[in-house]
């Protein structure tokens, strides 16, 4: 385990990001898959909690990210409501134990096909079984 990393709570709830993080880059579209959903699955089976965290707004770009989750067969345990930007500002973030996010510091990268930074899930997937005590 990384030095002064230590496993989180028992059924940790889990943010997820979506663009770069789940899929490549291609906003609005939707890019290639990342190779993200059997990890999140394994999580789930140790009884992570998922979150799909995306700042995807209108309800169209949302809704178009949960059903590529689903015909993925990535299933969330909790819903990030829809929210209207000064909404989303005034509540911050989603309270989780893990957030997986291509912007986030530490969170290992590779590029995508374009060029753009994406999580490398290669290295990203052990990381976070071994935090939640699965490895």
């Amino acid at each position: 385990m990384a030095r002064g990393w230590g496993r989180v709570k028992r059924n940790p709830v889990i943010a997820v990001d979506f663009d770069g993080t789940l899929v490549e880059s291609r906003f609005p579209g939707i890019g290639p898959d990342l190779g993200a959903v059997p990890w999140l699955r394994q999580a789930q089976a140790l009884g992570a909690r998922l979150v799909l965290w995306t700042c995807r707004y209108g309800t169209a770009r949302y809704v178009d990210a949960r059903a590529w989750c689903g015909e993925h067969g990535l299933a969330f345990d909790l819903d990030m409501v829809e929210l209207d930007d000064i909404d989303r500002l005034r509540i911050g973030k989603v309270r989780a134990e893990l957030y997986i996010d291509d912007h986030a510091l530490g969170v290992p990268l590779r590029s995508d096909a374009n060029g753009r930074p994406a999580v490398d899930w290669e290295l990203a997937g052990p990381m976070l079984l071994e935090r939640i005590g699965g490895a």
